[in-house]
């Protein structure tokens, strides 16, 4: 989708809507409104949603973040530095984000679009299945490794990917965290057996971008 067009179009169909109205509801200056309408800037997927509101036009998470091409709007996920916890970017200036087709990800998920997170390798230790700088999707909506496999997790300090798999025949405790083996495919990262509550599983690797 061309949303410089869209939101002309949408501008054309609702004259008493004005710019200055529009980077309110967004919580922008009107002249980010004026380079979205020029194409040189992009609209985030809460900021999609935000504008289809705006325009009076359905929000619910599904349709708003899919667009009325079919696709998905994907964002970047982002570690803010100064916490350490993770920004989906709704604070963030423009990012890069994704577009892809619906049946794509409906194919692995049936998250929301507002799920589903770019997120690029930091680290070797997961080599080769996921090599440092690659782009990878992350379902947000799975926070437990079951069944087992990629995870994006947390320790406190950064964000990495590893495999994740509860360990069968151990029991939970009291607070229901189970223990999760967690380990890489390089050897020189030592296995872990950790409960759930005690790091953050962020959500399932689904898809990564590979070039050939």
């Amino acid at each position: 989708m061309d949303y410089s067009q869209w939101l002309q179009a949408q501008f054309a169909a609702s004259p008493d809507k004005s710019k200055a109205e529009l980077a309110r509801a967004l919580g922008l200056e009107p002249s980010a409104v004026s380079k979205i309408l020029s194409g040189s800037r992009q609209i985030k997927a809460h900021e999609y949603a935000l504008m289809r509101r705006f325009f009076g036009l359905p929000t619910d998470g599904d349709k708003a973040a899919r667009g009325q091409s079919g696709s998905y709007i994907v964002e970047p996920f982002m570690q803010n530095k100064n916490t350490g916890m993770h920004d989906t970017g709704a604070s963030q200036e423009a990012q890069s984000v994704w577009q892809i087709p619906a049946h794509v990800i409906t194919q692995r998920t049936q998250a929301a679009p507002e799920q589903i997170r770019i997120f690029e390798v930091e680290d070797s230790l997961m080599e080769p299945e996921f090599r440092r700088g690659e782009p990878v999707l992350v379902d947000l909506s799975v926070q437990k490794p079951t069944p087992a496999g990629a995870f994006l997790i947390s320790d406190g300090y950064g964000y990495m990917i590893r495999h994740c798999e509860i360990v069968s025949g151990e029991t939970s405790r009291k607070d229901g965290s189970p223990l999760v083996h967690v380990s890489s495919l390089n050897q020189a990262f030592p296995a872990k057996t950790l409960f759930l509550g005690d790091f953050e599983l962020v959500g399932r690797v689904i898809a990564k971008l590979q070039w050939v």
